[in-house]
């Protein structure tokens, strides 16, 4: 806990001594921060963290696809 304060403190300082537009853009990251581990944990309670494989897309590949292209032959 005593970490905890002693970071806040110094963030603070090191706020207060920029200038206005600075803190501003801080501000911002922050919340941008909030609502990225927000949509993290919201993904995690909802347990729809995609996975490799789980979508319903099908792709079909060419039979000849080891086959020698034809645009690098010497002729």
């Amino acid at each position: 806990m005593k970490n905890q304060k002693t970071l806040e403190k110094a963030l603070l300082q090191e706020i207060r001594l920029l200038p206005s537009l600075a803190q501003i853009e801080i501000l911002h990251y922050v919340q941008y921060i909030k609502s990225k581990y927000a949509n993290k944990e919201q993904q995690l309670l909802n347990n729809t963290i995609p996975t490799f494989g789980c979508g319903s897309v099908t792709v079909q590949i060419a039979h000849d696809l080891d086959a020698p292209l034809t645009d690098f032959s010497p002729n």
